[in-house]
């Protein structure tokens, strides 16, 4: 009885020994093969072989780390997360770990959610950085992933803030800053419109006293205009009258000499005296014609001259 059952006890154990060589032989076969389709950038049909190599050999740490790369190329990092823990202790243990809780807090909506992987990526960079001291990516990843962590957390803060209810002194004070601010906007105001009016008034003072200047120039050049040509008719009128008495104090000198000559004179030289009272006659008639020419070349000239000032009157108007 005692043979029967070490017979059949060493027939099992052969048996389950050759399924356990068959079943690592199995997947040694799907680990190669995963890591041959990893390479070739497959990484969909790499996850399914290191899969299958799991289910013969589940707590292989090669396999889950392996597998854990696959996932985090195909960006389903909750799931290389969960295969990295499986993974042998490492620095890209802890580095490629904190990398897929820090990922997987990126594609998060939820606050919540997204802190939540966050913390756990802060936690595994912490927890290499106690492993590998020297590891600069590790501390680099730590404070970026902290820094983001906190703004996080402040932003629950504010929300949380907003969300409770105001108490009846901070309405009361919110009133009151409000009162303030709009009494501070309204002076304000009443100061602007203050300051535009006196500059309004100043603006047209200033304009009236520049049209009130501009129009004294302007009687002042027309006054003097009138003075100008009121002392030049004055000097021709007077030139006038000069001419005239000299013409007349010459005709009474040659009526004078005109007498005295016909009474000195003797009955042979009356007749030389006609002659010359004709060509005198005539040098006066001439005389005359000259100073008659001279008198309207005077008034021509007194004309054009008002032509000219009144033209340029008219171009200074415009």
């Amino acid at each position: 009885m005692m043979k029967r059952i070490l017979i059949v006890g060493l027939m099992l154990f052969l048996i389950i020994t050759m399924i356990g060589c068959q079943s690592e032989e199995q997947a040694r076969q799907f680990f190669k093969a995963g890591n041959q389709l990893y390479q070739s950038g497959k990484y969909k049909e790499a996850v399914k072989k290191y899969q299958q190599a799991l289910k013969s050999d589940s707590a292989n740490p090669k396999l889950h780390y392996n597998a854990a790369n696959s996932f985090y190329q195909l960006e389903e990092y909750e799931s290389a997360a969960k295969h990295y823990q499986k993974s042998a202790a490492s620095l890209n243990r802890y580095l490629n770990l904190g990398n897929a809780y820090k990922k997987s807090g990126d594609q998060q909506k939820s606050l919540q959610k997204k802190m939540k992987f966050y913390q756990q990526a802060v936690d595994t960079y912490q927890q290499g950085i106690k492993e590998y001291p020297q590891a600069e990516k590790l501390k680099f990843n730590y404070e970026f992933t902290k820094q983001l962590l906190e703004k996080l957390q402040q932003e629950q803060k504010k929300n949380k803030d907003k969300s409770k209810p105001e108490s009846k002194q901070d309405q009361e004070q919110k009133e009151q800053s409000q009162k303030k601010d709009k009494s501070k906007s309204e002076s304000k105001s009443k100061d602007k419109s203050k300051q535009n009016n006196k500059q309004n008034q100043e603006q047209e003072k200033n304009k009236q006293d520049k049209e009130k200047q501009e129009s004294q120039q302007n009687n002042n050049q027309d006054q003097q205009q009138q003075d100008e040509s009121k002392n030049s008719q004055n000097k021709e009128q007077q030139k006038s009258k000069q001419q005239n008495n000299k013409s007349q104090s010459a005709d009474k000198e040659n009526q004078k000499q005109k007498k005295s000559s016909q009474q000195q004179a003797k009955p042979g030289e009356q007749k030389k005296q006609k002659i010359d009272e004709k060509k005198l006659k005539e040098a006066l008639k001439i005389l005359r014609m000259l100073e008659q020419e001279e008198e309207d070349s005077l008034k021509n000239n007194q004309k054009v001259k008002d032509e000219q000032q009144q033209k340029d009157d008219n171009s200074q108007d415009w």
